[in-house]
């Protein structure tokens, strides 16, 4: 509702509107209080080609005010840096409806995304779980230039690694960091062996017409274990 009202707010050029608060309220699922938010705007209206947050305790409803807000000129952005922002799964809902758009275009595999022109997408240090990067990852194929994603320091288990691993061979990405020496992702020895999958990619990638491809991965951190690191050296030879 609030990334609604922000989008409003944007469209009908409300320039006096400087800011988008939410007191403290119940969660009501037994965590106690959603802390009060506050999203300063005039930074979003002022640079329509960067979504840019980092360090700012935004929470997953400061998310979707953000998003609401620079949805009308998604197609313009070319970099989101959300950087330490306490973002969860319904953050990470309300970031992939931005970048796909409407509901019936991110239905139609042939439209493209409404982020279109999107290059990097920065996502280290929140607390994303699988379900968030599932719904993320449905916008991977249709994001045409997105090249750098960086997801180190989340919640991102087996399940989560499987969804990025489907929708990378259909992707332009060419940097996936999902571990640094900072943390990683619960990721386990099944995700490390799906995502070493994603490797070999060459039918699907030319299937969708993609001339780039995954060129650095980063597991450091992310419980790969020893299943995992055989299945990434089995396929890496393969990966040139």
């Amino acid at each position: 509702v609030l990334g609604d009202l922000a989008e409003v707010l944007a469209t009908a050029g409300h320039a006096s509107a400087e800011s988008v608060s939410a007191e403290a309220v119940a969660t009501g699922s037994g965590a106690g209080l959603m802390p009060p938010v506050l999203v300063e705007l005039t930074p979003l209206r002022l640079s329509c080609q960067e979504l840019v947050l980092n360090r700012q305790k935004v929470g997953d409803v400061g998310c979707a005010v953000a998003c609401g807000f620079v949805r009308p000129w998604a197609g313009r952005l070319i970099a989101v840096r959300l950087l330490e922002c306490n973002i969860g799964d319904a953050g990470a809902c309300e970031l992939a409806r931005l970048l796909l758009g409407n509901p019936e275009a991110a239905r139609d595999l042939s439209a493209p995304a409404a982020a279109r022109d999107l290059r990097e997408l920065v996502l280290s240090a929140n607390r994303i779980g699988d379900r968030g990067i599932i719904s993320l990852a449905e916008a991977l194929p249709k994001c045409d230039k997105l090249e750098r994603l960086l997801l180190d320091r989340n919640l991102i288990g087996a399940a989560g690694a499987r969804a990025l691993a489907r929708c990378l061979r259909r992707s332009s990405v060419r940097e996936l960091v999902l571990g640094s020496h900072l943390g990683g992702n619960p990721l386990g020895p099944l995700g490390a062996e799906a995502l070493a999958g994603a490797l070999n990619d060459g039918m699907e990638r030319a299937a969708a017409d993609r001339a780039t491809r995954l060129e650095a991965l980063n597991l450091e951190s992310c419980q790969v274990g020893e299943l995992g690191a055989k299945a990434l050296a089995t396929m890496l030879p393969g990966s040139g």
